[in-house]
């Protein structure tokens, strides 16, 4: 596994540098588990954000400024008690410069017991990009996802 841009813990990375232009291609895990019914933010550690803290952002997929990235991820949630499941694919394109903007999007059921589910994504001024675990009801939820960043930019 390898940590995302500069910050290396593992196998796998790769940093190039042409014609000073940085390209970074890395893959995660991600993870949460989610009892509310509102959108949880994945990362690194597990821990959720806390809106009222200012939190360390090293666990999560913070982009490098004037950069363009593509982001590929594959998203499980299961339900703690085994009566509920789904999957997802997720791929993004995102633009960071003075911030960070989500271009374009697609996310991709691949199964889904319950259709009030899902994996919104966010973007903010912060360079921030996040995966965020939703379901419908108050039970546990455990997310885990897979991500993929090929990044370019000056």
């Amino acid at each position: 596994m390898s940590q995302y841009h500069k910050g290396q813990f593992g196998a796998g990375f790769e940093h190039y540098t042409v014609d000073e232009t940085m390209r970074y291609r890395t893959a995660f895990v991600h993870r949460q588990n989610t009892t509310l019914g509102a959108p949880v933010g994945l990362s690194l550690d597990g821990n959720a954000p806390d809106a009222n803290v200012t939190e360390d952002t090293s666990n999560r997929i913070l982009l490098r400024d004037h950069t363009t990235s593509i982001v590929k991820a594959y998203v499980v949630g299961h339900r703690s008690d085994d009566a509920e499941s789904a999957a997802y694919e997720v791929t993004a394109v995102v633009l960071c410069v003075g911030g960070t903007a989500i271009l374009t999007s697609t996310i991709t059921v691949l199964h889904e017991d319950v259709p009030a589910w899902g994996v919104p994504l966010s973007a903010g001024a912060d360079r921030l990009f996040q995966i965020n675990g939703l379901q419908a009801t108050a039970v546990m939820v455990q997310w885990a996802a897979v991500v993929h960043i090929t990044e370019i930019g000056v």
